[in-house]
């Protein structure tokens, strides 16, 4: 989750609000278990608070809460529980149904100040659950669930202005499985080791060079992804 603004001659225009990936290209974890990131980032202004309502496929992606490590101190950042999201979106600590309520709040009476460049406001933290080609995470600038929720950036210099611009989604790709996890368990490990070699000299699974054969070369390719949970 990224969000960008102009500095004009006369003051503030507005913020992108839009998210970003670490890699655009995603590994998913053999069985399933990628993780995928998007970045809350702000530029060129100041900002003392977001609201901001994601929206994601549930069927895809399931989102496992926030990670601040290397964002900018902030009062508070976090998806309001149940109980206290009045507007009815996060329905789950996390939000499990698709929908989610972010909150971010600067340290009273210091804005966040801006470069450029940008700074990471805050990182959702999401998981594959299932094979796709693209999947797409977006900002929604409103929804409505018991009371409507919408999206803003408020301004570091304007109480209560609202300065929000135009908002973009990430579209993540996923990468293939690992191919030396062949028992789908999700790490290469011994068991994936035994079935390597019960094939040995055939050319069953644990064939990773494509020789037809099962051999030492296909042996040394499982060793040096030894542990490996995600496709590279």
């Amino acid at each position: 989750l990224h969000a960008f603004g102009d500095a004009l001659a006369l003051g503030f225009q507005g913020f992108l609000l839009g998210f970003g990936v670490e890699s655009q290209e995603v590994a998913r974890r053999c069985g399933r278990h990628a993780l995928l990131y998007g970045k809350a980032q702000a530029v060129a202004g100041f900002f003392i608070g977001i609201d901001c309502v994601i929206k994601w496929d549930p069927t895809k992606v399931q989102l496992l809460g926030l990670s601040n490590t290397g964002s900018v101190p902030l009062m508070n950042s976090y998806l309001p529980s149940p109980a206290s999201d009045y507007t009815g979106v996060n329905e789950a600590s996390p939000p499990a149904d698709g929908n989610a309520l972010y909150y971010a709040f600067a340290n009273f009476g210091s804005p966040v100040q801006v470069s450029p460049t940008g700074v990471q406001v805050t990182t959702f933290r999401f998981k594959a659950i299932a094979e796709f080609q693209s999947s797409k995470v977006e900002i929604l600038p409103s929804y409505t669930v018991r009371q409507r929720a919408d999206t803003a950036v408020y301004d570091g210099t304007v109480p209560g202005l609202d300065v929000l611009g135009t908002i973009t989604p990430a579209v993540v790709t996923q990468a293939p499985p690992c191919a030396c996890d062949l028992d789908g368990d999700g790490v290469v490990g011994g068991g994936d080791l035994g079935v390597l070699l019960s094939n040995w000299g055939t050319g069953g699974a644990g064939d990773f060079n494509g020789d037809g054969r099962v051999t030492g070369s296909d042996l040394g390719i499982l060793l040096s992804r030894w542990g490996q949970s995600t496709a590279t």
